[in-house]
């Protein structure tokens, strides 16, 4: 089978290449033999890259005198940003853009990232986006500024205000339990903590700590309530709130000694920093508590103990943030949708006693 990257890789330049100019509408892509060369690829894996750039209106073949860069090439595309803080140092968000952007480049979409520069302000950042083509923006609310909400409003007031759909992603910019007028794909949350709180309700656990940083968005809201339903439909448990630096001993220790069945963390870095805290404390997983996270990041299996998690569906995600913001383009006036892909529960050691 040819290598995936390989035909994501021609396909994403001779993507770039026409909707950059380098080939002009009307003009004759290189033939499937050249470009098998320069790729060193198959002649199927051409054809195929070639196929997709034919769904996507960017080029029409001739029967016997190549392929032909259309003449709405440039003018017909979407042109989309990614309003993303920290992106390319985020252990979910880094995977769910990166789906994000390959399923709006199969469908036709030119796809920018960036974050909020500090001291500038969102009008001026929405104003230069909206100027350079951009019609819509998925936004991810900020988690750690000062004023969050009333910040997280404004941004994305900023874009409304210039005429940018706003697709929110992963969470609300209003607080829990509120909920604001903008589309918002991503997990579902609730339903995530729910299956958790159910397997460690099977695991015997009827008292759990639930451990988050002080200033967690509403998303952990969601995987709290959850965790919080499922252990007390499964086995009547209780599920305590412990907001907390997951890397202070001291923390770390009072939760621990509480004697707790198991421990939930709010996301996979906070359970990873959590676990590696507490062994240098003399606390084991799983022979002293079950340890389980959120998100299934990459180094969730790398861990001491292999991490217990619910995987994001990054790539239906992303899929649906693109539907979501092209239909939201075609119909401006949709009520705010809500949609929600639910998870994946992976087991592993931390939650395990065989």
């Amino acid at each position: 089978m040819e290598n995936v990257s390989k035909y994501q890789t021609l396909l994403e330049s001779l993507r770039s290449d026409i909707v950059d100019g380098k080939y002009a509408p009307g003009s004759k892509l290189p033939s499937e033999e050249a470009l098998c060369r320069k790729w060193q690829v198959s002649r199927p894996t051409v054809g195929r890259a070639i196929k997709d750039l034919q769904n996507a209106g960017l080029v029409w073949r001739k029967a016997g005198s190549g392929t032909f860069v259309s003449p709405q090439a440039v003018s017909s595309q979407v042109v989309l940003a990614l309003l993303v803080e920290g992106l390319g140092r985020t252990e979910i968000l880094d995977p769910i853009c990166a789906q994000i952007t390959l399923a709006g480049q199969a469908r036709g979409c030119r796809i920018f990232s960036g974050g909020l520069p500090e001291g500038r302000h969102p009008r001026e950042l929405a104003l230069e986006w909206a100027r350079n083509g951009v019609r819509g923006v998925f936004f991810a609310p900020l988690e750690h500024a000062e004023e969050r909400e009333k910040l997280n409003f404004t941004i994305a007031d900023a874009c409304r205000e210039v005429g940018l759909e706003v697709v929110l992603l992963d969470r609300e910019v209003a607080d829990f339990p509120r909920r604001s007028h903008w589309d918002l794909v991503g997990m579902d949350n609730f339903q995530a903590g729910y299956d958790l709180g159910l397997h460690l309700a099977g695991k015997g656990a009827t008292q759990v700590a639930f451990v988050a940083r002080p200033d967690f968005p509403s998303s952990t809201d969601l995987r709290l309530a959850g965790v919080r339903e499922g252990l007390l439909r499964a086995a009547g448990g209780k599920v305590e709130l412990h907001p907390g630096n997951p890397e202070d001993a001291t923390f770390v220790n009072q939760v621990c000694v509480r004697k707790s069945d198991a421990v939930v963390c709010s996301n996979d870095l906070t359970a990873a920093l959590f676990l590696n805290v507490a062994a240098t404390l003399g606390h084991a997983v799983p022979r002293d508590f079950l340890l389980a996270g959120f998100d299934d990041v990459g180094y969730a299996t790398l861990l001491a103990v292999p991490l217990t998690t619910i995987r994001q569906p990054c790539a239906d995600i992303g899929a649906a943030c693109i539907d979501a913001m092209l239909s939201r383009l075609q119909t401006p006036g949709l009520p705010a949708r809500s949609i929600q892909l639910r998870g994946t529960l992976i087991e592993r050691a931390s939650t395990s006693r065989d």
